[in-house]
């Protein structure tokens, strides 16, 4: 498998390839935030990566409608770190 930056091999599956997590850096930075995000999108158990995104969770457009009220510009394209340090920079 290709290194990619930034991304860790996690585990070996049982079939012997491996698994790769995207970073958590700044996940781990705006825990708080992401929790509250979490919880707006319906998924408070969800693991996340700063790879993810909101259309990962296929909200429903009142759910866009409410993270817009965080952050102006939120799509299902929009990563939830980028709400979430929105959201910490505008207390």
């Amino acid at each position: 498998m290709k290194n990619i930056k930034g991304f860790k091999k996690a585990i070996m599956d049982p079939l012997g390839k491996e698994i790769v997590c995207a970073p958590t850096k700044k996940i781990s930075k705006y825990k708080k935030q992401v929790q509250t995000i979490l919880k707006i999108i319906g998924h408070p158990e969800a693991f996340v990566t700063d790879r993810s995104r909101v259309g990962d969770f296929d909200p429903h457009k009142s759910v866009i409608k409410n993270l817009q009220k965080i952050y102006p510009d939120t799509t299902e394209e929009t990563f939830i770190v980028d709400i979430a340090e929105h959201k910490s920079e505008n207390k």
